[in-house]
């Protein structure tokens, strides 16, 4: 048995680069180790994935304080800070739950101008990761991304083949959340399915977070128009299975400037879902109840709330 006081890391900077989908600066760490010629000493390929260690580790405090993390996106240009970077976990176990507190703000410094903050505290279960399974007890998650205000609680369970999270809920905007979700396959062929209820949303408020997400026009270089120069063609997509969806969004009250709906429902199941959606089957539907749409004498932005 090795027992840890505590361990506490500060200032930790980390620069994480993705050159291409799923290839990281980082990959080469990660990677399986080449064949080993000699069969008696290959690894038993039956072996149980996760950690396993050959003792008990009784860690009493294990702190991150200070850290930043920059991500690059070398084909997009999209750049991120992650900085404010802060965890502790108490009485650490292999055994049993621990407690984590856990809080970071995002902040998009290429290609947008979007900043998110976020804070949790929950339960992590390590107890079955031998078998590369563990879940999370969330007691308090909350999040503000460009004025958007999300919280959720509930269990989040995890094994290498699927996530679960079947009993979500709390608020998005001003509106009561509910969320029944899970993915099959995850690591390979994603096979999604969703259900979720808001009693009442904002439409306003994703349209301040989709502008915020935008790539922004850089002074000097847009061109005497203004407007911004196309982006340069983006390198072929790595070859990824297609993936599947399906689920069901019903909402009870949505605004959007002077659109105002009642019992809006959408669903969807789709199979072959690829970057370029060439192979892209299945259906969606969008149904609303009684609503009403006053003109303000300005075109409304939003494609969506054009066709309502």
């Amino acid at each position: 048995k090795v027992v840890v006081d505590e361990i506490t890391v500060s200032g930790l900077m980390v620069r994480v680069a993705q050159s291409k989908a799923g290839k990281f600066n980082f990959s080469d760490l990660i990677e399986p180790a080449p064949a080993i010629p000699n069969k008696a000493a290959a690894p038993d390929k039956k072996s149980a994935p996760g950690l396993a260690l050959p003792f008990d580790l009784d860690m009493r405090r294990a702190s991150f304080k200070g850290g930043k993390i920059v991500y690059q996106d070398l084909s997009s240009g999209d750049e991120w800070l992650v900085s404010e970077l802060e965890a502790t976990a108490k009485d650490f176990s292999l055994a049993k739950p621990f407690p984590v507190l856990a809080g970071l703000k995002a902040e998009q410094i290429k290609r947008g101008s979007l900043k998110a903050k976020l804070s949790f505290g929950g339960l992590i279960d390590l107890s079955h990761q031998a078998k590369g399974a563990f879940s999370l007890d969330i007691k308090k998650l909350e999040a503000d991304v460009s004025g958007l205000a999300l919280s959720l609680a509930g269990m989040v369970r995890m094994d290498k083949d699927r996530i679960d999270a079947t009993d979500l809920s709390g608020r998005l905007g001003d509106g009561k959340l509910t969320i029944k979700a899970s993915v099959d396959d995850y690591s390979r062929a994603p096979d999604i399915s969703l259900e979720a209820e808001l009693t009442s949303l904002d439409a306003g408020q994703f349209m301040t977070v989709k502008a915020a997400a935008s790539p922004q026009s850089e002074p000097g270089k847009a061109g005497e128009t203004g407007k911004e120069k196309p982006d340069a063609p983006a390198a072929a997509p790595a070859s990824q299975p297609p993936m599947q969806a399906s689920g069901k969004l019903t909402v009870g009250r949505i605004v959007y400037n002077a659109f105002k709906a009642e019992n809006l429902a959408m669903s969807w199941d789709l199979k072959g879902i690829t970057p370029d959606q060439k192979k892209l089957s299945g259906w969606a539907k969008l149904g609303v109840g009684g609503g009403t749409f006053e003109s303000d004498g300005k075109v409304p932005q939003s494609k969506l709330a054009r066709a309502l």
